[in-house]
């Protein structure tokens, strides 16, 4: 894979075939993305993402959040820290 060092991660701009890993004076230093865009770690926070883009499983801060969706897309469940939000609601 490829790892690329954006010098415009300030800017917000990074992209490239493959891993890219932002580095700069803002904060993302540690920020790890995939092909498509999707951060999949910062620090210590990990994301996981299904093959359309769609955020599935996240551990942020110890919390672990997992989501998932129907045919059409929409995310019909989300669960943080294993506990589903109040009924009505899918977060």
């Amino acid at each position: 894979m490829l790892v690329l060092w954006c010098a415009l991660a300030a800017a917000g701009v990074c992209a490239a075939v493959g891993r890219v890993a932002c580095a700069a004076t803002n904060g993302l230093a540690s920020d790890v993305y995939g092909a498509n865009g999707n951060t999949r770690t910062n620090g210590a926070d990990t994301f996981q993402y299904d093959v359309e883009g769609r955020l599935t499983n996240a551990m942020v801060s110890g919390v672990s959040v997992a989501c998932t969706y129907n045919a059409d897309g929409v995310r019909i469940s989300k669960t943080s820290g294993g506990k589903a939000p109040p009924t009505g609601r899918s977060g």
